[in-house]
């Protein structure tokens, strides 16, 4: 699979579980998609269940669907694809 030229985006938020953040984080890296970390509360960083920080790049409410191919919500490990 490559994801050269996608865009995603990773919902996160305080107390995220780590595996449903940085697994799907790296391995959309990997296959060379823009990965952008995006924030529901307003904060510019987020602390996981076991401590470990994640920084923010976008708050949701600057984030527009259109120029995103597929995004992760970390929090209960929903994943939505869609094609563009």
């Amino acid at each position: 699979m490559n994801l050269k030229g996608k865009r995603s985006a990773i919902l996160a938020e305080n107390l995220y579980q780590e595996m449903e953040l940085w697994v799907p984080y790296y391995r959309m890296k990997e296959e060379r998609a823009e990965v952008k970390v995006v924030g529901a509360g307003g904060a510019r960083s987020y602390t996981s269940k076991h401590g470990y920080p994640v920084t923010v790049d976008v708050q949701a409410e600057a984030v527009t669907s259109s120029g995103i191919s597929f995004g992760v919500e970390s929090e209960e490990t929903t994943i939505c694809l869609r094609a563009s």
